[in-house]
């Protein structure tokens, strides 16, 4: 399987009625290689949820993959964040840095 490239979209708010509600997984963060590990962890969620053919995907509290049938519609339910991991391109609390396949 190839992987297409994926976009950032942004940092957004979350909440328990999630904005992407699919939980593909939960990683592991070696935080002795934060950067490294974060990059993977994105580049394994984007594996996943592209197996199941969503579109729009993000990682929230750094390790968590998130996706949804409507991700495209959803993402920005509760609005922009600035909480977010930014250097890492990951959320935190409540927060998800949300990304998008890019149509070839």
């Amino acid at each position: 399987m190839v992987l297409p490239p994926y976009e950032p979209v942004g940092c957004f708010k979350d909440d328990v009625s999630r904005v992407l509600p699919v939980l593909i997984q939960r990683y592991p963060v070696n935080e002795s290689d934060l950067a490294n590990s974060l990059a993977a962890i994105i580049h394994t969620c984007a594996s996943q949820v592209y197996r199941f053919d969503f579109w729009y995907f993000g990682v929230e509290y750094r390790h968590e993959c998130w996706t949804g049938f409507n991700g495209g519609l959803t993402y920005n339910r509760y609005g922009p964040s600035n909480s977010c991991l930014w250097d890492y391109g990951v959320g935190s609390a409540w927060t998800i840095f949300v990304y998008r396949f890019v149509e070839g």
